[in-house]
């Protein structure tokens, strides 16, 4: 019985430790896609778009396409962390 038991434990431990290690992975993708949209939005403020002949609508869309991925990101560490907490 205590075998059964520590077995499972192991099993709901590593359950536990992928879910931290996606949260983790998650929190790292969404710190680079928070950082370069505030690359791009200063880029599109701060002349660097005109300087460089850059196109205002394709770094909008980038930018856009960036924004999307952040909220998608923050979404998926949203729902690790639910699961987690009802674990």
């Amino acid at each position: 019985m205590a075998l059964f038991r520590s077995k499972r434990l192991a099993v709901q431990q590593k359950k536990v430790d992928e879910q931290t290690a996606r949260i983790s992975a998650l929190s790292a993708l969404l710190a680079e896609y928070k950082s370069r949209i505030a690359l791009f939005e200063k880029a599109l403020v701060d002349g660097t778009m005109e300087i460089e002949n850059l196109s205002r609508e394709g770094m909008e869309r980038v930018l856009n396409e960036y924004e999307e991925k952040h909220y998608r990101a923050l979404s998926d560490i949203e729902r690790e962390l639910d699961e987690l907490g009802r674990k």
